[in-house]
């Protein structure tokens, strides 16, 4: 009878750490993933940078990338203060990426301030 109680508590404990192990191995894929994806969005600042026309920052626009990775990437871009003429921009850059088969998507929003628009 003790063997089969030491057994039930070994096997939770068990079952705890494959658990603890499976969280830990997502958490390192997220993280890949995170920076692979925040390396892009570099890429997309410096490769297709931000466009003015008549002082104001064009509104939406969308890419791909080079082999060898499978993503894509698409930028809106919004007045902070509606109806007024502030020169401050929302930039909001959406990077699709594919990781083992499923799409996943990454928002990067920053503030641009466009001088002369």
């Amino acid at each position: 009878m003790e063997v089969m109680l030491a057994v039930v508590i070994l096997s939770i404990g068990l079952l705890g750490l494959i658990g603890a192990t499976a969280r830990a191995l997502s958490v390192v894929s997220v993280s890949r993933h995170y920076a692979i994806t925040r390396e892009l969005f570099e890429r997309t600042r410096v490769e297709w940078p931000l466009r003015t026309r008549e002082g104001r920052l064009e509104g939406e626009t969308s890419g791909a990338f080079d082999a060898p990775v499978e993503a894509r990437w698409e930028r809106v871009i919004e007045p902070v203060f509606e109806g007024l003429d502030e020169p401050l921009y929302r930039v909001r850059t959406r990077i699709f990426a594919t990781d083992r088969g499923r799409e996943v998507t990454e928002e990067f929003t920053e503030i641009r301030y466009v001088p002369g628009g």
